[in-house]
């Protein structure tokens, strides 16, 4: 896995090095790609101006990209990045799946931390923020339904 800095128009991207495709899976590397400049919409949620805690979560929603990659063969993978370019209700099961991925994997809290973030630095107010159910990603209130399903959150946390 190798972590690269640079500029780029989403804030953060995770997907095989498209060199390594052409070895078995096993040997494959992945890239995780920071921006660290972006269009003037982005700028407010690039990792650099997230709080920590979020920070994990949206490095931790990557990783469960990577891991969701890790055993799919190369032509899966050309399926995968088609769906997801042209059809707007694969990619949008595809990040949700990957929220839930890391909720399971213990990221939680910081990924309700992030979800919240988000939605403030666009501009959402306390009460839409309450009442949203998500969209392309779960919501911080779905984040919480999901949390609920593994014994290892503690239900007392806030």
């Amino acid at each position: 896995m190798e972590f690269r800095v640079e500029p780029a128009f989403l804030p953060l991207a995770s997907r095989p090095d498209p060199l390594s495709l052409l070895i078995p899976w096993k040997k494959r590397t992945y890239l995780v790609i920071i921006s660290n400049k972006s269009k003037d919409f982005f700028e407010p949620i690039l990792l650099k101006n997230t709080p920590f805690n979020d920070q994990i979560g949206i490095v931790g929603h990557e990783l469960g990209h990577t891991l969701f990659y890790q055993d799919k063969s190369a032509l899966q993978l050309a399926v995968i990045a088609y769906k997801y370019q042209y059809n707007e209700r694969f990619s949008t099961a595809f990040e949700r799946e990957t929220d839930k991925r890391a909720v399971a994997h213990g990221l939680g809290y910081q990924m309700y931390d992030f979800a919240y973030f988000v939605r403030r630095a666009f501009g959402q107010s306390e009460e839409s923020i309450e009442k949203e159910e998500g969209d392309m990603y779960l919501s911080p209130n779905e984040i919480l339904k999901e949390m609920k399903k593994y014994d290892f959150y503690d239900e007392n946390h806030e």
